[in-house]
């Protein structure tokens, strides 16, 4: 229980090339999104911790609760909108903590696809996005969702949460945005400098998932492993207001 409380941002990254940082633990990418540019050529390399044991126990934000493959597969949805190479490892245990190495080499690229790339991974490990993330991709099992994107599905997920999470941390603001086809996004990227640019927000008023379902909060891990049930009707709801 609280796996996900007290919690302290938590990237563990280096980059090289165009942008040089040695491997060390910060709050966000803010160094990359200062200082990348159209073109740059950056090898990044970040570190994801598996499971929620690192961040119960030191209070950092940074659990992966998706398998290696998983995290392999979310990447891959990023080639759809620019080439880029990527790979996932393991990196060893780090005072008994088990952990992931991603390496993401991006160039010729608009600036804004390398934030939108960084922040596509922390999705996978910074509460809340991790678990608002698994619901996204538990929504895509649904026949009703089976042809939206995971980027529109994790929107959905998101504008319907009940706490409001920082929006320079994220790619659409706190609110119901548009849904856009990969096309759409692609261009957009091209065009803004600011994520939160990409979607518009929409005229729909969000509807919010319950702070606690059985007894446990947002911040306890057994709320997102046992409390779909009841956060599924609710993304249902928005899904069709904004179908209409």
């Amino acid at each position: 229980m609280k796996e996900f409380k007290f919690l302290d941002y938590c990237t563990e990254y280096s980059c090289e090339g165009s942008l040089e940082r040695d491997m060390e633990v910060r709050p966000c990418f803010g160094y990359v999104f200062g200082a990348v540019k159209n073109n740059s050529s950056v090898k990044y390399q970040i570190v994801l911790y598996m499971g929620t044991r690192y961040s119960a126990e030191q209070h950092k934000s940074n659990a992966c609760i998706f398998t290696k493959q998983e995290v392999r597969n979310h990447l891959k949805l990023l080639k759809s909108l620019y080439p880029l190479q990527y790979s996932v490892r393991d990196y060893g245990d780090k005072n008994g903590y088990t952990r992931l190495l991603v390496t993401l080499n991006i160039e010729h690229t608009p600036a804004t696809f390398h934030k939108y790339a960084l922040t596509w991974l922390r999705y996978l490990y910074e509460f809340p996005y991790n678990v608002l993330l698994r619901d996204a991709y538990t929504l895509k099992k649904e026949r009703t969702f089976r042809f939206e994107s995971i980027a529109n599905l994790f929107n959905l997920t998101l504008s319907c949460y009940c706490k409001n999470p920082r929006e320079i941390h994220q790619i659409p603001t706190n609110s119901i945005v548009q849904r856009l086809k990969l096309a759409d996004v692609k261009r957009r990227i091209k065009q803004v400098d600011l994520l939160n640019k990409i979607y518009a927000k929409g005229d729909e008023k969000a509807l919010k998932i319950p702070e606690k379902i059985q007894g446990f909060s947002v911040e306890d891990i057994e709320y997102w492993n046992a409390g779909f049930g009841e956060r599924k009707p609710i993304y249902m709801e928005i899904q069709k207001r904004r179908r209409r």
